[in-house]
């Protein structure tokens, strides 16, 4: 046999190993299903508190903390989400830890933004930034509906004493018709007398309300975008009239303060020479709208150059239209305070001088902020009835069983759970991710629910997020280790080097995003990877630690580590070697029967169908609501199969990166966080 020959019988020895590694997928997911997924306990309430009375005790108390700095994107809809869990209100708390840094950062940038703001609607700066010009246009909203809704006499002085019975019934929240009688417009304009609430600033005390389901804080942004459209837009403004008129009933009063504020900004922006004049919308009576255009304008310009409160009006404008995680979070602790139908929702604020050490101190100067520095401030500060302390990440959507389960297996193995760690699908932002971050996604969660479990039986893996431990554990270990990269993989390794304590698989799943960018993805990997080896040499190092239990987790650490990332990495190298020599008649295919020749299609072929397959298993974890509707859309979130054939190559590459860089001495020793998909 040629030396062509015996490389091509090779080549095909090696794809079928390699297929046949592929293949224990299948074994673990039938191990898992079979010890997990599909004997886990029908749990409910009634159930549980039967059981917990049984043993002479109430349920577990149990806390869940979640880091959270520069989260504003996503911290929101994780609070409500948290609140929604199936559990007691009164058994579990929630704690969002967010740091004193963010909002030092945010007060710095609120002086300028302010400042800028104001020499624009002072009319000295025609050029704003672009921040700016949106609060600048906020607070001008704000005083154009104080305008507007500010006297029942508006609509005589407008039209005149001829019109007072047509504009009663404006004012009275009733509906008109343009001249053509075409459209019916609601002009809401229901007025309250009293005092302001809090966001209402007017001196006179006047509480303006459209109508009981529509408050004016929901319609401003609304208004800011037809403002900027008609602004900023080159088009024709009747063109951007047309493409803001889709409108909610009710919402029509948008243009009557819109088109005046439009009118202020452009001059305030120089931009009125040469251009056309600011068309109304054609569902509205011309003169109408001209003249309350016209007339709001005015007295919102007087508003403007006599009021005063406006730095204090466009600081309170900036955290309404800027606001970072503590304001999100403050918000929502004054909305949930005694509301018995939602758990305590409580703030933890991580001071800019705290050492990061489990019972740390103040320092006096800045240190770098890390997730394990946020959880030592932070276990201390959670209820002291806490027997379990969960973590999520700031983007997190946990089962809603999931509490229910903890505290089932609480109350059934005693003290001897002591850690938790339930396995996590990083594909919620699915249709927002490039291609090869949407083939990690799914291959990442097939490995959480498949692998993880068989994973446990040689790597106390502990991922950080859907996981718990027990409060007085972790107390007894001293919490995390705020310099590691990889603080959770870090602490399991730790709990059972020093304790013997190995974490327990938590059949819940929880959802989280992946990096929507293969830049993001990578420095994401890469840091898990760096801290994957910082915490190899820390058991390397620590010959206090029991001998037996070091070189156990050293060996495991190693093969499931450097050894599997290198070995799978040469595995892609060797797979285009083979290719390319194939293409370039390098390999006689002679000696192989004719079905075997056909072995890379029918790999091919079955990649892309699995891969199918993991998109329509997890398809009920994906935000719809951030996938493009249409032909197109369905089309465009299945593009990402093209680079099937390089995913192999690339997703592993991080890995490597970690152990290239280490044997160089160049590791990566800062803490990156990692970017969010707006939700």
């Amino acid at each position: 046999m040629t030396g062509p020959q015996l490389l091509y019988i090779g080549s095909l020895a090696f794809y079928f190993f390699i297929f046949g590694l592929f293949l224990r997928l299948f074994l673990w997911k039938g191990y898992a299903d079979r010890v997990y997924w599909k004997t886990r306990p029908r749990l409910g309430l009634e159930q549980l508190l039967h059981q917990s009375q049984a043993q002479g005790g109430d349920l577990p108390f149990l806390s869940v903390l979640v880091p959270a700095r520069n989260e504003a994107e996503v911290i929101d809809k994780t609070m409500e989400h948290l609140a929604g869990l199936e559990y007691p209100k009164d058994r579990y708390e929630v704690l969002i830890i967010t740091d004193e840094k963010e909002d030092l950062a945010n007060q710095a940038q609120k002086i300028r933004l302010v400042q800028e703001a104001r020499e624009f609607l002072d009319g000295k700066r025609p050029h704003p930034d672009q921040q700016a010009l949106v609060l600048g246009v906020a607070v001008l909203i704000r005083l154009a509906f104080r305008r507007i809704t500010a006297s029942r006499q508006l609509a005589r002085r407008l039209l005149g004493q001829g019109r007072e019975a047509f504009l009663a019934r404006a004012v009275e929240g009733r509906a008109f018709a343009d001249q053509g009688g075409s459209h019916i417009v609601p002009f809401q304009f229901g007025v309250q007398e009293g005092r302001g609430e809090r966001g209402d600033w007017g001196d006179d005390g006047t509480a303006a309300n459209l109508c009981p389901e529509i408050r004016p804080e929901d319609l401003f942004p609304k208004i800011e975008a037809v403002v900027l459209r008609l602004t900023l837009d080159r088009r024709p403004p009747e063109r951007a009239v047309r493409d803001t008129e889709a409108m909610a009933p009710g919402e029509d009063v948008l243009w009557a303060v819109a088109l005046p504020v439009a009118v202020i900004t452009r001059e305030l922006l120089k931009r009125s020479e040469g251009k056309k004049p600011l068309a109304g919308n054609k569902a509205l009576s011309e003169a109408v709208l001209g003249h309350l255009s016209r007339t709001i304008a005015l007295g919102t310009t007087r508003d403007l150059r006599s009021r005063r409160r406006l730095r204090t009006l466009l600081e309170e404008v900036y955290h309404e239209k800027f606001p970072v995680t503590a304001d999100l979070v403050r918000r929502k602790v004054r909305q949930w305070e005694g509301n018995w139908e939602r758990p305590a929702l409580r703030h933890v604020v991580v001071p800019f001088d705290f050492d990061g050490n489990f019972g740390g101190r103040l320092t006096g100067q800045a240190v770098p902020s890390t997730k394990g520095r946020a959880l030592n401030y932070a276990i201390p500060l959670a209820d002291p009835r806490s027997e379990m302390l969960g973590f999520y990440d700031a983007e997190s959507r946990p089962d809603r069983k999931t509490l229910l389960y903890v505290a089932w297996r609480r109350l059934a193995g005693g003290r001897q759970v002591k850690i938790l760690q339930g396995p996590v699908f990083q594909v919620r932002n699915f249709h927002r991710m490039g291609p090869l971050s949407k083939m990690a996604a799914l291959y990442q969660s097939i490995s959480h629910e498949w692998y993880l479990p068989v994973l446990f039986r040689s790597l106390p893996f502990v991922g950080g997020t859907n996981l718990f431990i027990e409060r007085d554990f972790l107390h007894e270990v001293e919490g995390f280790d705020y310099n590691a990269l990889t603080e959770d993989l870090e602490f399991g390794v730790r709990a059972y080097v020093t304790r013997e304590v190995w974490p327990e698989y938590l059949p819940y799943v929880s959802t989280e995003q992946t990096p929507t960018s293969y830049g993001a993805f990578y420095r994401q990997r890469l840091r898990w990877g760096a801290g994957y080896l910082q915490t190899m040499e820390k058991v390397w190092q620590h010959r206090d630690w029991p001998a037996r239990l070091r070189e156990r987790m050293l060996e495991n650490l190693l093969i499931k580590g450097p050894v599997q990332w290198l070995f799978f990495q040469v595995a892609v190298v060797l797979s285009a070697v083979f290719w390319v020599l194939a293409r370039t008649g390098l390999m006689d295919p002679s000696p192989a029967p004719g079905l075997l020749r056909g072995t890379m299609v029918f790999l091919t072929t079955f990649s892309v169908l699995f891969t199918l397959y993991a998109h329509y298993r997890y398809r009920g974890f994906l935000d719809r609501g951030l996938a493009a509707g249409g032909l197109l859309g369905t089309l465009g979130s299945l593009s990402y199969l093209a680079v099937l054939p390089f995913a192999a190559f690339f997703l592993p590459a991080p890995y490597t990166g970690a152990v290239l860089l280490r044997a160089v001495n160049r590791l990566p020793k800062t803490w990156i966080k990692t970017p969010r998909t707006r939700e």
